[in-house]
Formats: C-alpha cells, sequence, structure tokens
C-alpha cells in the first residue's frame, strides 16, 4: 500500500459512513460530470440528495446548501468528498473530488486543498503548486471515467 493510500486507510467518516445511498449518489454523480470531462460545483452535486444521518438533526432527511451553506453542511460534504477519494485512488490512483469546484472560483475549495495537503500531496498554499496538483488529478479523473466501466462507480 502506497503512502498516500495508507493515509486515506487510516481516516474515519464520521459522516460519509452513516448514509451509504448518498454515498453512491455523489459518486454517480461526479462520476457522470468526469466522463464529459466538466466539472460540477458543490451546490450541483448536493442538489436533491436527502442526507440521513443518524448522529444529525436526529435522523431526519438534511439537505446541503439550503437555505444557504453552514459550517455543518461544509463538514459533511468535505467528508463525502472525502471518503470519496478513498474508493477513487484505490481504484484508480485519483482523487475523484478534484472535479467539485465552488461556483465563484470554479476550482476546490480550500477543504479540498487542506485534505491534499493532510495526504502529502501538497506541502504549501502557492496557487502554482495547487494548479499543479490539481490539472493532473482532473485529467486522471476524466481518463479514469472516459473507460465504460468506470462511469457507474
Amino acid at each position: 500500500m502506497d503512502r498516500v493510500a495508507q493515509r486515506l486507510a487510516d481516516y474515519t467518516w464520521p459522516y460519509a459512513d452513516q448514509d451509504p445511498a448518498a454515498l453512491s449518489e455523489i459518486a454517480k454523480r461526479v462520476a457522470r460530470v468526469g466522463s464529459i470531462e466538466g466539472l460540477v460545483t458543490y451546490t450541483e452535486l448536493v442538489s436533491g440528495i436527502d442526507f440521513r444521518l443518524p448522529t444529525v438533526n436526529a435522523g431526519q432527511p438534511l439537505r446541503l446548501g439550503v437555505p444557504e451553506w453552514t459550517d455543518l453542511h461544509r463538514a459533511v460534504i468535505g467528508d463525502f468528498l472525502g471518503r470519496l477519494c478513498v474508493d477513487t485512488y484505490t481504484l484508480g490512483q485519483f482523487m475523484g473530488s478534484a472535479l467539485v469546484v465552488a461556483s465563484d472560483t470554479r476550482q476546490p475549495s480550500e477543504g479540498y486543498r487542506e485534505f491534499m495537503r493532510q495526504l502529502g500531496l501538497l506541502r504549501g498554499r502557492r496557487d502554482a503548486e495547487f494548479l499543479a496538483h490539481w490539472i493532473p488529478e482532473t485529467r486522471k479523473a476524466y481518463d479514469w471515467y472516459a473507460r465504460p466501466t468506470n462511469r457507474s462507480r
């Protein structure tokens, strides 16, 4: 197991492991956008998904970004996208959440960048370093999802 895979395996996912249906839907949506070499905003990604997390809101359905993004919503989506990366890295050696971007910058959030730092894939905070990481990650995702057998993962 390589260093990144080991670090991913060491994480716990307090939200994503509670709702396999929502995780599966997020994975399908990322795969769909990856298969057309696109990007998806956080809001578009979660639109219409009812997250059912027993430890949040007494398990009642939670819609992220409605009526606005809260710190809890950002923590939940970050957790789900981190968990998605476990699968995409294990299967295809790429970070699937690289295809999910903020609507204003059209780049992944600071949460993605921090996660990549924790994994040892980024060291600093310079934009040039981030772009040198992010652009190849999107290309790896596009190549992976271009294969018909990988579009549903």
